[in-house]
């Protein structure tokens, strides 16, 4: 136990309870931090979209609850259904409010912020207003991201100034802690760092990626498991998706591929997850005819994954072209890890472990032929080098742990606490 005793305020939109947690970041991180001897409370969205649920029943602004020894307050913020505009109007309700109640707490000595730009920038005039270290965490790089999935044109004034905003915030912050491995590269290629003529310091930025709790991981995958016909059949090859079914995500591609791979009897792909084109996607499959495609539950419990995942014999991660050019950390990464089976991705993501370790295939996949060529690849391996690959996912995802990562983590705060 290390006693720092200083106290962390974890803001972020999305945190949910660990019973509704669907990315349990977080919840995993702080676990570990307590030993470290930090006091942490999670400032988080009282509206829990995945289950249509708001946190908030009666007319209040915010309230405080424990859940399992971790101290949350929800703030009130509105619905929303989708990535639309009306999820960002949320963040930006959420990141006022919390802005108008930080004199209500007992003051931390940092803000750790997850950020999404240009919404919830009150957040960081929190912090100023209180006069405490301001931390940027970042896991998506908006609003790049509204330009890279065609949300946004290149030219549009309002991104623009999103730009002009995020440059602004990360010279502001203390520190930046990124979750995908080329945030730098990004930042030298905007022309933002002190090296090229910009205003922020490279050295204050850190990556940290999504990670996962192997030990829980572990017991849950015994604790927790799942009957299925499908999955414990173990003459079939099972190709499992995990995530949304959104238009970041491409997964008309993998249907394709399945589409191309249907007289194989042997092979048969399992989707999980929920997302704006499911229905769409369940329609295009039945008017084509794609019977080796079964959509599963939309909402798993996380504690059921590590069992479908270490039933499957392959994991895919889909994207839309051009995504991940400055690398990605998706949630379902670590997962797909602690699993100890090969992936395989269909874009080429700069600083991609699935290339760097050789744990599958990650390639600028164009076509549907392209896919099940890649599929197949893996499927008619010699089954020594399969388990050999299987070996190298497992020593690998050690390095997502959470203890490790929130040792990372700590170094960071230590450090920014002691700037002045």
């Amino acid at each position: 136990m290390h006693n720092s005793n200083k106290t962390i305020w974890i803001v972020n939109f999305h945190t949910a309870p660990p019973d509704f947690a669907l990315n349990p970041r977080y919840i995993s991180l702080i676990k570990y931090l307590k030993d470290y001897g930090y006091n942490i409370i999670v400032f988080s969205s009282s509206y829990l979209r995945r289950f249509d649920r708001d946190l908030i029943q009666e007319k209040k602004t915010y309230i405080e609850v424990e859940y399992n020894g971790i101290k949350f307050v929800h703030i009130k913020s509105p619905k929303y259904k989708n990535n639309g505009l009306t999820r960002m109007l949320s963040i930006m309700q959420f990141s006022f409010r919390f802005r108008s109640i930080v004199n209500k707490f007992d003051k931390p000595d940092i803000i750790y912020h997850n950020l999404h730009v240009p919404f919830d920038v009150p957040v960081y005039f929190g912090a100023k207003k209180l006069k405490v270290k301001y931390i940027a965490a970042v896991w998506d790089l908006w609003p790049e991201f509204f330009h890279i999935v065609g949300l946004v044109k290149k030219n549009n004034p309002l991104l623009k100034i999103a730009y002009i905003i995020e440059r602004w915030i990360y010279k502001k912050s203390d520190a930046i802690v990124f979750t995908m491995k080329g945030a730098v590269d990004y930042i030298k290629l905007k022309r933002w760092d002190l090296a090229s003529g910009g205003n922020i310091d490279l050295n204050k930025t850190h990556y940290i990626t999504n990670g996962i709790d192997l030990s829980e991981f572990n017991e849950n995958k015994f604790n927790f498991e799942t009957k299925d016909e499908i999955l414990d059949n173990n003459s079939l090859f099972k190709i499992v998706y995990v995530g949304t079914f959104n238009k970041a995500n491409n997964i008309k591609q993998v249907l394709d591929a399945a589409n191309v791979l249907k007289s194989d009897k042997s092979i048969v792909f399992l989707l999980y997850g929920d997302g704006g084109q499911r229905e769409e996607l369940e329609v295009y499959c039945q008017e084509n005819n794609i019977y080796n495609v079964i959509f599963k539950e939309k909402y798993i419990p996380f504690k059921m994954l590590p069992s479908i995942l270490s039933k499957c014999s392959l994991a895919v991660m889909n994207y839309q072209k051009e995504f991940g050019l400055y690398g990605v950390s998706p949630g379902k990464l670590p997962l797909y890890l602690a699993s100890g089976k090969p992936i395989i991705s269909n874009v080429k993501v700069s600083h991609c472990v699935i290339e760097e370790k050789k744990l599958g295939i990650s390639k600028d996949i164009t076509s549907s032929d392209e896919y099940a060529k890649a599929i197949l690849q893996i499927k008619n391996l010699p089954s020594h080098e399969y388990e050999e690959l299987c070996d190298r996912v497992n020593r690998v995802a050690k390095e997502y742990d959470y203890k490790y990562l929130a040792e990372k983590l700590h170094k960071v705060f230590s450090n920014t606490s002691n700037i002045k």
